[in-house]
């Protein structure tokens, strides 16, 4: 289910997974009435599975919590828009 918060609703979707591995894209949207700046998405994955790429937002990680904040260009969210962001994850097991 999409997780929400402050306006911001994110859905997460696996459009590709194969032995070892994933990837997986987060669409934002804001339902807000205003820009939201700044945002961050935080998840955590299983001790088997971690994070060894991602595209259109920045990675931190604190054992296994993620914290995916905005890439220089998509650091606002207009009102009534979008964005996509994702990773690809190794996966033992």
């Amino acid at each position: 289910p999409p997780v929400t918060g402050s306006g911001l609703t994110a859905t997460y979707t696996t459009p590709s997974q194969w032995q070892g591995g994933y990837t997986a894209n987060y669409t934002i949207t804001n339902s807000s009435a205003t820009p939201m700046a700044n945002w961050q998405l935080q998840f955590d994955l299983p001790a088997n599975a971690s994070i060894s790429n991602a595209w259109n937002a920045q990675v931190a990680q604190s054992g296994s919590h993620y914290t995916l904040t905005p890439a220089s260009y998509n650091g606002t969210i207009a009102p009534g828009d979008s964005i996509t962001i994702g990773y690809q994850a190794a996966q033992d097991g």
